[in-house]
């Protein structure tokens, strides 16, 4: 949609037991493809909490910087959400002004204002197949198996197409 200023808002959760960042497959992939296209600005990514409040508050701080970018990535629905709510309390309409995609698909994506772009996760699929591979070494199965399920983008009303002095 011609955006080329485009930040990224990641969840950071750390499992203590074994030390790791569980979103930080995400915000690879983002810094990757827009450092692809020559697009990565350190400025524009923030990361932070998991929930609806964590997206909110740190969307309100954004909005407080000097410079907004013009879309946003976010790590999961739930933050992006809350995101909408500040953006639309500072008066920042999307997609008109800003463009945002989350990640996930939850319920409530399709029926907030404007309906959520978002990347679904099948996430009933990755149940069923855990269950399998569950059952599979209970049986005797040693050999590790490792299962990538598929994403689907799901477009809605929360991209619009980059216009100039939006905001």
């Amino acid at each position: 949609k011609n955006h080329t200023k485009i930040g990224f808002i990641g969840v950071k959760e750390v499992r203590e037991s074994k030390k790791i960042d569980l979103a930080e497959s995400r915000y690879k992939l983002v810094k990757q493809f827009l450092d692809e296209k020559g697009l990565y600005e350190e400025k524009f990514i923030h990361h932070g909490g998991r929930t609806y409040h964590d997206g909110y508050r740190i969307m309100k701080h954004i909005i407080d910087t000097d410079e907004l970018p013009s879309a946003f990535f976010i790590g999961n629905d739930s933050m992006c959400i809350g995101a909408l709510t500040a953006l639309y309390e500072a008066g920042i309409r999307v997609p008109e002004h800003m463009s945002i995609v989350g990640y996930n698909d939850i319920t409530n994506a399709e029926f907030s204002l404007p309906p959520l772009t978002t990347v679904k996760v099948y996430t009933e699929l990755m149940g069923e197949k855990a269950y399998e591979l569950l059952i599979d070494r209970i049986k005797g199965r040693d050999i590790p198996l490792k299962l990538i399920t598929p994403t689907k983008l799901v477009i809605r009303n929360s991209v619009g197409k980059y216009q100039e002095e939006t905001l």
